[in-house]
């Protein structure tokens, strides 16, 4: 039968070991090590031998610390067992072949919560559960609504209270409230870089970087809509936001026009000489509009509340 190794499960306290069908605690223990032991001559006493063990990859590891975050953060997602497994994922434990098996039978069944709603922004209950994050490097410039740059890592490490320019519906660029930040673990195979057309400067200042690092899943804005960064080509332009200059006289307006993308691909180890980069990811979530200005393009928020 399949079992789990649960820390502080309400039945004992230390580390348990639980049948997966019915809850039954098979036994108690001091330490991590003691319950895996037993769970370990369960396996042999049931199987025979001991079971085949599969070792969880850099992908796997990653999003089950994404998760864990994640459920920090909102406060809700995962059974006992489930976030017990993300725990053992998390920190590269071997895992039995009856585990997996069970995982991916899991995997099966809650493929419907794909079709809940609050898996995309906008919708009531964004997060769902099952709701995979979307985000930028700390270093991204955010324009803010005096016209200064500030890093969204700054923004979100200490929750900064302040408005930031924003595309509105009728394509005009205004200020708009920031009501959440998002900060979650990562890594670099996470992440995708956009270049774009060289910042160009004139009396109004230098606009913005002209790269940008995104997580493959976070929506672009392309003129007619957004696509994620994994589905844009060459062939795309973006939305660029740059200050409105009239008669050599900055208006202190903004105004966005299209772009060429001079190349979009996967981040590599030239981009990674900054080796705490990509070990967070980070994101706002904008009242209303959903939506702010990252080193300089207009990209769609992915926590909306």
């Amino acid at each position: 039968m399949p079992y789990s190794v649960v820390n502080n499960s309400p039945d004992c306290s230390g580390w348990a070991v639980i049948k997966d069908s019915t809850n039954e605690v098979m036994g108690c223990h001091k330490t991590k090590k003691q319950a895996i032991d037993q769970l370990t001559a369960i396996n042999i006493s049931e199987y025979g031998k001991r079971e085949e063990t599969f070792t969880p990859n850099a992908r796997m590891r990653a999003e089950a610390r994404r998760g864990l975050a994640w459920r920090k953060e909102v406060g809700r997602g995962g059974t006992r067992v489930g976030v017990a497994r993300a725990r053992d994922i998390s920190n590269g434990r071997d895992l039995p072949l009856s585990t997996v098996m069970r995982m991916r039978s899991y995997f099966a069944r809650h493929e419907v919560d794909k079709k809940d709603e609050g898996l995309r922004p906008g919708e009531k209950g964004y997060p769902s559960n099952g709701k995979i994050a979307w985000c930028l490097t700390h270093d991204t410039e955010i324009l803010l609504a005096d016209g200064t740059l500030e890093t969204i890592g700054n923004i979100v490490n200490n929750k900064m209270n302040v408005e930031v320019m924003s595309k509105q519906d009728d394509g005009s660029i205004k200020p708009a409230k920031i009501i959440n930040w998002l900060k979650l673990p990562s890594n670099k195979d996470e992440f995708m870089v956009l270049k774009r057309g060289e910042s160009k400067s004139n009396e109004c200042g230098v606009v913005s970087k002209p790269k940008l690092y995104a997580t493959k899943e976070h929506p672009i804005f392309t003129g007619h809509g957004y696509t994620k960064m994994e589905n844009l080509t060459n062939n795309h332009k973006v939305a660029v936001v740059e200050e409105y200059l009239e008669n050599h006289i900055c208006k202190n307006e903004y105004k966005y026009s299209m772009q060429e993308i001079n190349y979009i691909r996967k981040v590599d180890r030239h981009d990674d000489r900054n080796h705490n980069k990509f070990n967070f990811k980070y994101d706002l979530t904008i009242e209303n509009t959903h939506n702010f200005i990252a080193n300089g393009v207009i990209v769609h928020n992915c926590h909306s509340g």
